[in-house]
């Protein structure tokens, strides 16, 4: 637990420099730094950092055309972000990630999670 904690303080200061002072490859990194951080947190039910760091990690990775070139990794975020938006009652926001992932799915069975939720 007291290793989370320093995982989450240096996840959290690197989330309070602009995004802009980094280059894309440190982005990225730092994308997957927030993604295990939410995965973390999303495993002892604090869904509230959960969204927070998958918020960050998708800003981290936006500016790159993410659906191009971090595909996997992008439909694995947005998949992830629609449960806990559902969970935490925020529908609006699940329903906006659910049409941005069938915009840009491949193929249908990269869309199967997204209509399980929709059910």
């Amino acid at each position: 637990v007291k290793e989370n904690g320093c995982f989450f303080s240096i996840v959290n200061q690197f989330n309070r420099v602009s995004k802009d002072t980094f280059q894309s490859g440190k982005k990225l990194e730092l994308a997957k730094l927030n993604y295990q951080a939410a995965k973390i947190a999303a495993a002892s039910s604090a869904f509230s950092p959960t969204l927070k760091y998958l918020r960050n990690a998708i800003d981290f990775i936006t500016g790159s055309n993410p659906w191009t070139h971090h595909y996997d990794f992008m439909l694995e975020l947005c998949t992830l972000s629609m449960g806990i938006e559902l969970s935490i009652g925020n529908e609006d926001a699940c329903n906006d990630l659910i049409n941005e992932v069938l915009k840009n799915a491949k193929s249908l069975e990269d869309k199967i999670p997204v209509y399980l939720i929709k059910m």
